[in-house]
């Protein structure tokens, strides 16, 4: 489920990814983190406030 988040993001910010999965933002932040960590790849690139899939999370997404 965690993966179902992101599967047709690629960029903007957690609060949109929040608000298009009915959930919370930092129910969003903390999956993202915990994901992260399991599997020890990051899958975001981050910049500021902004969040963009990057080739390790769009090859897992995808």
């Amino acid at each position: 489920m965690k993966i179902l988040y992101f599967g047709g993001f690629s960029g903007g910010s957690i609060t949109e990814v929040a608000k298009e999965a009915y959930v919370s933002q930092s129910a969003v932040s903390k999956t993202i983190k915990q994901l992260e960590e399991e599997i020890g790849v990051e899958l975001f690139d981050r910049e500021g406030r902004t969040i963009k899939l990057n080739q390790q999370g769009k090859f897992l997404c995808f």
